[in-house]
């Protein structure tokens, strides 16, 4: 785990070159007319970088469950992309928000998102994977329709709100360009 410095510098690199946020995917509720959701949505965040060093150090350090990496040229030269999704998020932004200066109103929004109760089941080896007795289980576990209207209400509202603050330039920039350019 890192130590608080550790810590502090992590807030910094996402404070000056990560994002906090939240992905949106369609769940083709339009396809199944007994999908209950149209949206499903994932809490992340992302790092770009031009320092190798640097994702390779993010990537010892930090407590991470699912990562994804991707490689893109750009006039910098080679971008490394890292994004972070999971409840490896959670606990990141936890040990940061003392430290973060810029993204601290997005990290508590993540900090309050709402999840289901826990849906890791651990698989019986018996049961195969695509298996109805395997989806059955599941959800007599608790680990399939958890999702509640009012959580999905809720994750609608911060991805919105996410949104909004993330968007170039800022909720302030925005407003002073209204008041001069009306």
């Amino acid at each position: 785990m890192p130590t608080p410095t550790e810590w502090a510098y992590v807030a910094g690199i996402i404070d000056g070159e990560g994002s906090i946020g939240v992905v949106r995917s369609d769940t083709h509720a339009h396809k199944n007319p007994n999908a209950p959701y149209r949206w499903h949505f994932a809490p992340y965040l992302k790092v770009a970088n031009t320092s190798l060093d640097l994702m390779e150090w993010l990537q010892q350090r930090l407590p991470l469950r699912k990562t994804r990496w991707h490689r893109r040229e750009s006039i910098a030269g080679d971008t490394y992309d890292l994004t972070i999704q999971s409840k490896s998020v959670k606990e990141i932004l936890s040990a940061i928000l003392p430290y973060l200066v810029i993204k601290n109103a997005q990290a508590e929004l993540v900090l309050t998102w709402p999840q289901p109760r826990d849906t890791w089941v651990e698989r019986p080896i018996h049961m195969h994977k695509n298996s109805n007795a395997w989806k059955l289980y599941r959800r007599q576990a608790g680990a399939i329709g958890t999702r509640t209207p009012q959580m999905y209400a809720e994750q609608c509202r911060i991805f919105n709100e996410l949104r909004e603050l993330n968007r170039r330039g800022g909720k302030i920039t925005r407003e002073l360009k209204e008041v001069c350019h009306p």
